[in-house]
C-alpha cells in the first residue's frame, strides 16, 4: 500500500477541476470577462517568451480564444477569457476506453494583476480508476496552487508558489478476503522561482520547492492492513529545478531537470503548442 501511495503521488503531480465545472465556465466565459472588466482591472504583465503557456511555477494563462497542448503532461488548455484558463489532461480519460470512470481537469484564474504583479489560483481536481483484475484502486485528488509573479524589470521575474494537496486513495484487494483500505494524504508546499529572459526566444528558469507539511492516515476494514499503519509515512521532500525555455512562434520547447532531496536527478523535456 505504501508503494502504491507513493506511486499515486508521482503519477499525479498535476491534478485539476471537474469537467462539468470547466464546461460551464467555458460557456459562461463572456460573462466572466464582463464582470472582470466591470469590477477590477486585472492587467497582465508584459509578455515574456513563456507567456501563453501555463505551467506549475508561473502565473501564465493561455491567451483568450486559443487552444494549447502540452507533452508529456498531455494537458489541453483553453483560454476562456483573458483571466481564465480551463483544461483537461488527456491521460486521465484513457480508462474510459475500458469502461472505467476517469477525468482530471484544471482551472486557472488570475484574480489580481497590475502590470508588474500578477496572482493566479490554479485548481486541479478529478477522479480516476486504476483498477486491474486482482485489485480495485481509485484516486480522488485535489490540488491547489497559488502563484504570484513579480516583474523586476524587463528581464527578471520572481514567482512565489504556495501548494496544498489532498489525495484520497481507495483500495480493495480481491485476494485478501475483500479487505478494503482508504488512505488520505495531505501535503503543503512552498516554492520560489526566478526567471531570466535572455532573448525574445530564450528564458532560463530556476525553482526551489519544499514540502514542509505532510500528513497521512488510513482507514481499514480489518482485513490485511491495520488501521493507522500509514500514519507515520513521511512525504516531506524538497526539490530544485532548472529549465531552459525556447520560444519558436507558437511552440515552446523546454529542457532541463529536477534534483530531489536525496540528490537524484530527473531529466525533463517538454513541447507545447498553441493554436
Amino acid at each position: 500500500m505504501h508503494r502504491r501511495l507513493r506511486h499515486a503521488l508521482l503519477i499525479h503531480p498535476i491534478l485539476c477541476v471537474t469537467f462539468a465545472l470547466g464546461s460551464w465556465l467555458c460557456a459562461d466565459g463572456k460573462a466572466w470577462a464582463q464582470r472582470g472588466e466591470a469590477y477590477s482591472q486585472q492587467l497582465p504583465s508584459a509578455p515574456t517568451p513563456t507567456s501563453g503557456f501555463p505551467g506549475i511555477f508561473d502565473a501564465n494563462l493561455t491567451d483568450q480564444g486559443r487552444l494549447g497542448v502540452d507533452l508529456p503532461t498531455t494537458g489541453i488548455n483553453y483560454g476562456a477569457t483573458t483571466n481564465l484558463t480551463v483544461g483537461v489532461y488527456a491521460f486521465s480519460v484513457l480508462p474510459l476506453t475500458q469502461g472505467k470512470p476517469s477525468l482530471v481537469g484544471r482551472l486557472r484564474y488570475r484574480f489580481f494583476g497590475n502590470g508588474h504583479l500578477s496572482s493566479v489560483l490554479d485548481l486541479h481536481a478529478g477522479y480516476t480508476d486504476r483498477s486491474d483484475k486482482g485489485e480495485t484502486l481509485t484516486l480522488a485528488p485535489l490540488l491547489l496552487f497559488s502563484n504570484t509573479a513579480w516583474r523586476l524589470g524587463e528581464r527578471h521575474e520572481v514567482v512565489l508558489t504556495l501548494m496544498a494537496l489532498y489525495l484520497r486513495l481507495a483500495e480493495k484487494d480481491k485476494g485478501a478476503l475483500g479487505s478494503a483500505n482508504v488512505s488520505v494524504v495531505g501535503l503543503g508546499g512552498v516554492g520560489l522561482s526566478y526567471q531570466f529572459t535572455v532573448a525574445r526566444w530564450l528564458v532560463l528558469r530556476a525553482t526551489a520547492f519544499s514540502i514542509p507539511i505532510a500528513t497521512s492516515s488510513v482507514d481499514s476494514d480489518g482485513g490485511s492492513l491495520e488501521a493507522g499503519k500509514l500514519t507515520d509515512v513521511n512525504f516531506r521532500a524538497a526539490l530544485a529545478r532548472g529549465l531552459a525555455s525556447f520560444r519558436l512562434g507558437n511552440w515552446l520547447l523546454e529542457g532541463g531537470g529536477y534534483v530531489s532531496t536525496g540528490g537524484q536527478f530527473f531529466p525533463w523535456l517538454s513541447v507545447a503548442k498553441n493554436w
